[in-house]
């Protein structure tokens, strides 16, 4: 037993199972057609404890983030904060981008906004009132900020916003009436565009992008409730216009903002000399995996997966960046065979040639490796509680799960379903993935629901037959 992982649930036990029943289970909807099930159940020195098609690679979805998040731990630490650097020459401010993920709202603190007024207070500080130029740098990660492989039709949606090392409110645009008027975040002033629709009485808000650049339409009534998140389509107009004129508002206008292209340097005596402040993220490392976990945030995860790449290699990508991610794992001692991870959340898919596939004996072996590693407990600490937080919030209520037995990370994507974790049952802790592929054919049986159901009771099935 790793005695590592003992604080996690409490003391060790020695057990044994009968796996009929979850055999039994398993079997029949792998045997309905369009189906693939893969599970394993293991103790937490890998023992097998229930084994059905493991060894077979499977699509993850969001169980992707269990790679993305176990590397950035192993290669970067659970204190580590992102930077947001600022240089000033000449009444040319240049601003580049460390990837800071946090420079958004979290927990009704606006962080974006935070780093502005300590931006200025710097600015005033040096008796600086206006600004020749700004230039930004997001240079640290590659482009394209989507990867080729995020549904096309889908990019106007939260969870398909664009990565970058310069970024806002996960490259999002919150919209919401406050006192009868359209409020956005990030403040984006006259460079917003709005058009009204005309709508029925209590219609609820809607938004949407429409032609042109930081251009909406919006149909909803003035008295709506309720919020919209668009994903922007580009990250650089959304943070330079929010950027400058939030110094304008805090009364330090400039003339002109620009972004370096791909072969423009920063002068090296500016680097050298003039730097005045270095912005650190409001998230440690370790708050920053939560947030991947427990809310399964896919800007954030593509954010972790491309930090790990910049620390590897010049200038990070997605083709980079996994690559970097097991050559962390594997650096830190976990020899968990090869995986097809093509980005950092598990959004990316390809029907014809599948991607960000693994078999569930190798995610059971990472839950078994991170138990051991000294960042475990920040790690286990990120899943999502079964029945109180996270994605996991309203799953798992049965007395037998009780109290917080299942400690997991979801995923569903169109055609894979899944979940992996660790499980305590009695007083020995269980690791467990339950992957199920399939063919949608918009029917009962291929509702995620139903999968949802199924993992749910092979998890019962197990606690039940543990002696």
């Amino acid at each position: 037993m790793n005695c590592r992982i003992a604080f996690l649930f409490g003391a060790a036990g020695i057990f044994c199972s009968d796996a009929f029943s979850q055999q039994a289970i398993t079997q029949q909807l792998d045997a309905e057609p369009g189906i693939e099930v893969s599970v394993q159940v293991s103790d937490i020195d890998g023992k097998d404890i229930f084994s059905f098609n493991s060894s077979k690679p499977v699509v993850l979805a969001s169980n992707t983030k269990l790679f993305t998040t176990a590397a950035a731990l192993v290669e970067l630490g659970e204190d580590f904060r992102w930077e947001t650097k600022f240089y000033l020459h000449q009444q040319r401010l240049y601003v580049v981008g460390g990837g800071d993920p946090s420079l958004r709202l979290i927990n009704g603190a606006n962080c974006a906004e935070a780093m502005l007024d300590k931006l200025a207070e710097v600015l005033r500080q040096r008796q600086i009132t206006s600004l020749r130029e700004v230039v930004f740098d997001d240079r640290l990660f590659a482009r394209p900020v989507r990867h080729p492989l995020w549904p096309e039709d889908q990019w106007q949606q939260s969870y398909c916003a664009p990565v970058s090392a310069l970024a806002v409110e996960g490259n999002c645009l919150r919209l919401s009436f406050i006192g009868g008027q359209l409020e956005s975040i990030p403040y984006l002033g006259a460079a917003l565009k709005v058009k009204h629709k005309k709508a029925a009485p209590n219609t609820p808000l809607s938004a949407w992008w429409s032609s042109g650049e930081l251009s909406i339409q919006v149909k909803g009534v003035s008295d709506a409730s309720g919020e919209v998140v668009l994903a922007a389509s580009d990250s650089r107009p959304l943070f330079q216009n929010w950027f400058v004129e939030g110094l304008r508002r805090r009364s330090i206008p400039c003339a002109t903002s620009n972004w370096l292209t791909k072969d423009q340097q920063i002068p090296a005596p500016v680097l050298s000399q003039f730097e005045i402040y270095k912005h650190p993220s409001a998230w440690t490392l370790s708050e920053a995996i939560a947030v991947a976990n427990k809310d399964s945030d896919n800007f954030v995860s593509e954010i972790l997966m491309l930090t790990v790449a910049s620390q590897r290699s010049e200038k990070a990508s997605f083709s980079q960046a996994s690559a970097s991610l097991s050559a962390s794992l594997n650096d830190a001692g976990m020899s968990g065979g090869m995986r097809n991870q093509v980005d950092g959340s598990g959004l990316a898919r390809d029907w014809g040639n599948l991607v960000n596939t693994a078999t569930t004996s190798q995610l059971c072996e990472l839950l078994q490796f991170m138990a051991g590693h000294e960042s475990g407990r920040a790690w286990f600490d990120s899943l999502p509680i079964a029945g109180v937080e996270g994605k996991l919030k309203t799953r798992f209520n049965s007395e037998i799960f009780q109290p917080g037995r299942v400690h997991a990370k979801t995923g569903w994507i169109r055609g894979a379903s899944a979940l992996s974790g660790y499980l305590l049952a009695g007083d020995e802790i269980l690791t467990f993935s339950i992957v199920v592929n399939y063919t949608p054919d918009g029917k009962p049986r291929t509702n995620n629901a139903r999968f949802k159901k199924f993992q749910e009771e092979l998890l019962v099935q197990v606690l039940r037959t543990w002696k």
